[in-house]
């Protein structure tokens, strides 16, 4: 189930999210954490990096949020469900799954 997930994380990314975006780079080698995850209201993001922007995608790949840096983010307007997370720093974008519980 995870490996299946991944592929379709990575799918969206490459066919929608990669379009977007023409300076940056998908960089998987970014740690971060994102804490709780799955998240009822408000979550934060650990990382030694500098975030630039944070956005959050539906799986149709539409934005439905888009942060700049916080200490928290708040998420209690989205629906329940799994989202992508899509984290843009100085060294490049990673992107991992949010789940809205």
């Amino acid at each position: 189930m995870k490996k299946r997930l991944l592929i379709i994380l990575l799918a969206f990314y490459s066919f929608g999210f990669a379009q977007n975006q023409t300076e940056k780079q998908l960089n998987q080698d970014i740690t971060f954490a994102i804490y709780p995850n799955p998240v009822h209201q408000v979550f934060h993001i650990k990382t030694d990096e500098v975030i630039v922007k944070v956005k959050i995608f539906n799986i149709l790949g539409k934005q439905v949020e888009q942060f700049d840096t916080q200490e928290k983010y708040d998420v209690s307007e989205l629906k329940r469900g799994i989202y992508l997370l899509h984290l843009e720093t100085a060294s490049g974008i990673a992107v991992r799954k949010l789940v809205v519980k």
